[in-house]
């Protein structure tokens, strides 16, 4: 019985360190997003920051007015990039894929359908995607 009590005392400490583990933001957060931008970075990337991403991803700026564009074919990133843009949501419906063979960087990103960035595909040394939110 007392096997038992134990488990279920250390299966509840657990979820209880995942929920505390497991925060995140919402649309209604980018002042709070952006100023522990830094610090979510440095936890998340071992790496030091290419400029390009932080002079493209950082420091985008509020949209307004943005155009959704729903691409009909499969592609790779930098033909998604021509069709898109930076100010654009873009969504790769499903059934569709994009091969991610260099960065991408557009306003939001929805994918229902593939989105496939493996070794083989990543052409470039740093290679990354940006974009306001990303659904998938």
């Amino acid at each position: 019985m007392f096997k038992v009590i134990w488990n279920i005392i250390l299966v509840l400490l657990s979820l209880l360190e995942l929920s505390q583990a497991q925060t995140g933001f919402s649309q209604q957060d980018e002042a709070r997003y952006l100023s522990n931008f830094n610090t979510l970075i440095k936890d998340s990337y071992s790496a030091p920051l290419p400029t390009e991403i932080i002079t493209k991803c950082k420091s985008k700026g509020q949209l307004t007015n943005v155009p959704v564009v729903s691409i009909t074919s499969s592609m790779t990133s930098d033909v998604l990039q021509t069709r898109c843009g930076s100010s654009s949501i873009c969504t790769i419906p499903s059934g569709i894929t994009v091969e991610m063979t260099s960065s991408l960087n557009v306003a939001s990103l929805v994918v229902q359908g593939t989105l496939e960035w493996s070794d083989s595909s990543q052409i470039e040394n740093d290679q990354y995607l940006c974009a306001g939110y990303i659904a998938v």
